[in-house]
């Protein structure tokens, strides 16, 4: 079922991406046949469906985590209510010291 009209990315099932490769691996198909007859578009996705079952005996979802070496920052929501006063005043100073680090590299910066 490959990749949808929007191009959108096909969601596999775990126990579909088992199936295909167990297929792969057993010899009954080829690469090639194996990618068109599941219309898997790229050969990364099934690189990395071998990677894992070959690790872990399973394929698993590995979306929405973060890979090495990813540069989007980890988002996280702070709970000011559960935290104890000390706690509060600590997080203000660092945000403090945070905003003079970034004024100070400004001026260093515009000085330049």
């Amino acid at each position: 079922m490959g990749r949808p009209k929007g191009g959108k990315n096909r969601k596999w099932t775990i126990q579909e991406k088992n199936r295909i490769v167990e297929a792969y691996l057993s010899g009954e198909i080829g690469w090639n046949e194996t990618l068109r007859l599941n219309k898997i578009t790229s050969h990364r996705t099934l690189e990395v469906w071998l990677k894992q079952y070959r690790e872990k005996g399973t394929t698993y979802d590995n979306r929405g985590r973060r890979s090495k070496g990813s540069r989007r920052p980890i988002k996280f929501k702070l709970d000011f209510e559960s935290m104890s006063r000390e706690e509060l005043i600590e997080y203000a100073k660092t945000i403090d010291d945070i905003k003079k680090f970034l004024a100070y590299q400004k001026k260093l910066k515009k000085n330049m």
